[in-house]
């Protein structure tokens, strides 16, 4: 095939996926019909028992999810996480068609899991490379996904980064940019992939008088915005606690006498080393060693992080995630051209995209955060072995993709395992159930967002953060008049009710404050309160069991 074929044969592989993003819906090649369906059929495999074998998560996306709830309800989201517009008012959209709060998480997180792997087979195509491989690589992608991390902004942002590289390759760069600053509305960290990606794309029409301009006057705007704006209020807020409570898991790790709750008590930790710092910039200013200790601490455990998931078992069993990620180096190794080209034709949008990893550098790494990377490498994986491997036919593409689903089909499903979130929830919504009409709770508990779950209206968070040092436990609870108390692990942890002979006492005897236990399990206890204060002189009952 010579080479002008091979650029026919590329932007007829393009075409359809550059009427993806056009307002009318696209058709797909003959030739991809088989192998999305089979994409399809692969990502319904992989899920199979989704709700057996995935816990809840809290606090972040329980956020997100009551602030999508006040913008559609109240036209204000109010969110503690600011930052991520888009994504609140994509999770008011899922409100809006689905009215159970809690199916309305799962709803989002299969939407934008299915979304994503489906423009990863799309991007991949795009690329140049064939039905098959495309096929291999969203098929592997989605079983890291869905074995690694819970539904995260980032995955949603990523979304748009891919829509952004489709309309790249379709040669449409106002629309990629606005797709870009459409992730970084749910993303904040994106908006230096757009800054990146908008000055290459500039660069070569610019005149040298301009680009010198550019290259003195950036840094100069950049550095006058940051003495005005004043270096000590660099990394406040959101970015300033993500920080703290990650610092403070190393520190309590190096100080287990402490025996502090880190989410909960990075105050305490973050003071002892970081005394009347309040943002990063402060940080860097006062203690700059041990912040740059933490940001190499966390940049070395990287490579292992990108490692572990490249040879991650799938969740249908050990063989299928290292299997797939075989197929690509067996075809690579079967070269029989140099593979410089080939990964060149990686989209430029993605390779800059990559950046959006440096913020994340502050916190302990996570898969959402190396997956654009191990993205990025994966594509080019992909396209150097379609142009070491010869062409395969349609008819076969498509048999192959078909044959590989069908073996997804006979690996059975990891085991179900102890969901101690969900679980503990169901029995909230039991109790919940069973109150009257009208009730309200103020459920003080150390983990956030629990109410949401069980009514966005009915149910108040009351958090064991605010609790002041000295405050005793039961001065708190009237304080902040809880008549719901949940007590997990967490809770237990907090150095805010370590010792404190008031928790042992409500723990032992909950009638001295009118609270009555309503179920305990390996995990939790809820305590709802029901009656008046009761004189408790000596502690009486069996203690609950320790979650």
């Amino acid at each position: 095939m010579t080479s002008s074929d091979e650029h026919l044969q590329t932007q007829r592989h393009e075409s359809w996926f550059a009427s993806c993003l056009r307002w009318r819906c696209p058709r797909p090649a003959g030739q991809d019909i088989v192998p999305l369906a089979c994409l399809l059929l692969a990502w319904l495999f992989l899920h199979r028992g989704f709700f057996r074998l995935v816990d809840i998560p809290l606090w972040d996306e329980t956020e997100y999810l009551s602030a999508g709830w006040r913008l559609l309800h109240h036209g204000a989201s109010e969110s503690l996480l600011p930052g991520s517009p888009l994504y609140e008012a994509w999770y008011a959209l899922v409100h809006l068609l689905v009215r159970d709060t809690l199916a309305v998480l799962y709803a989002q997180w299969l939407t934008v899991d299915l979304l994503v792997t489906v423009a990863i087979y799309g991007v991949t195509r795009a690329s140049g490379a064939g039905v098959l491989l495309a096929y291999v690589v969203a098929t592997y992608w989605t079983s890291l996904v869905f074995a690694w991390d819970v539904p995260r902004v980032g995955f949603f942002a990523l979304l748009l980064a891919l829509l952004a590289a489709l309309a790249e390759r379709a040669q449409r760069p106002v629309r990629a940019a606005i797709l870009l600053a459409a992730a970084a509305l749910a993303r904040p960290e994106y908006g230096l992939a757009l800054v990146l990606w908008l000055s290459i794309r500039c660069w070569p029409r610019l005149t040298r008088r301009w680009r010198r301009r550019l290259l003195l006057g950036v840094p100069l705007v950049a550095l006058v915005a940051l003495l005005l704006a004043g270096p000590s209020r660099l990394g406040e807020g959101r970015m300033w606690t993500g920080f703290a409570q990650h610092y403070s898991l190393r520190w309590a790790a190096r100080h287990p006498e402490a025996r502090i709750e880190p989410w909960s008590d990075w105050g305490m930790a973050v003071a002892a080393d970081f005394p009347g710092v309040g943002s990063v910039g402060q940080a860097l200013v006062s203690h700059p060693g041990k912040l740059w200790a933490h940001i190499a601490h966390n940049l070395l455990k990287y490579p292992g992080l990108l490692l572990g998931l490249a040879l991650s078992p799938a969740l249908p069993g050990k063989v299928v995630g290292p299997g797939l990620l075989l197929a690509l180096l067996v075809a690579m190794a079967w070269s029989r051209k140099p593979a410089g080209p080939a990964w060149g034709a990686v989209s430029p949008l993605l390779l800059v995209s990559c950046v959006s990893i440096l913020p994340s550098l502050l916190v302990e790494p996570k898969a959402v955060y190396a997956l654009p990377v191990l993205l990025v490498l994966l594509f080019g994986m992909a396209r150097a072995a379609s142009a070491f491997v010869p062409a395969m036919r349609a008819q076969h593409a498509a048999v192959a993709c078909a044959a590989l689903t069908f073996a997804l089909w006979f690996a059975p499903p990891r085991p179900g395992r102890p969901l101690p979130v969900a679980t503990t929830l169901a029995e909230l919504q039991r109790v919940w159930s069973r109150q009257p009409s009208g009730t309200t709770w103020r459920m003080l508990e150390a983990d956030g967002g629990w109410c949401t779950y069980v009514d966005p209206e009915g149910c108040a968070s009351l958090w064991l953060l605010r609790k002041s040092a000295g405050e005793g436990f039961l001065d708190h609870v009237r304080a902040v008049d809880a008549n719901a108390v949940l007590v997990s692990a967490s809770f237990r942890r907090s150095a805010r009710v370590n010792g404190d002979a008031e928790f042992a006492r409500f723990l032992a005897d909950p009638s001295c404050l009118g609270f009555r236990l309503v179920f305990a399990n390996q995990d939790h206890a809820f305590y709802l309160k029901s009656a008046k204060p009761q004189a408790a002189p000596a502690i009486q009952g069996r203690p609950v069991p320790d979650p």
